[in-house]
């Protein structure tokens, strides 16, 4: 395999990289907005998922959509992606894990992803479908990081 085929197949790494992380950095930052501009929305879905108590449901609801929106930065500007694409991959495997163990306990609940802006007529479909965007957001995280990490290695 010449020098030039490796040289392209690493930036095809990187830039299909860079192209994940601007989806996933604009899911986030659309739910950084959203709950910015409607905490009080946010931290009421979030009570609604009797995970946390009181004081801890209301750290992470004001600290949650700040760590999104450096998340997303950090993806854009492609400061550490590999880092930045493990944290994301984590935080969108608690997303569905919580997602889950509502569903499993009979806790019907919005999941409060954008919060309110997408209304939904039935819970439960909105159940899976938060469900589906965190796994997928999350083999996207996964496939950032691989497309980001080592990119310097042959394929």
């Amino acid at each position: 395999m010449s020098i030039a085929v490796t040289t392209k197949r690493i930036q095809w790494r990187l830039h299909a990289g860079w192209v994940a992380g601007l989806v996933v950095s604009y899911l986030l930052l659309l739910s950084a907005i959203s709950h910015l501009n409607n905490p009080y929305r946010f931290l009421e879905s979030f009570y609604e998922y009797r995970i946390l108590p009181r004081y801890g449901a209301e750290f992470v609801a004001v600290v949650l959509p700040f760590l999104h929106i450096a998340i997303s930065l950090c993806l854009i500007a492609g400061h550490e992606p590999a880092s930045t694409f493990a944290v994301g991959c984590c935080l969108f495997l608690l997303y569905a894990g919580a997602r889950v163990f509502t569903l499993v306990q009979g806790i019907e609940v919005d999941c409060g992803c954008f919060g309110g802006i997408v209304a939904a007529e039935s819970k439960s479909l909105v159940g899976s479908t938060s469900i589906g965007l965190a796994a997928f957001s999350a083999f996207l995280c996964l496939f950032g990081w691989w497309a980001s990490s080592k990119p310097t290695q042959k394929l």
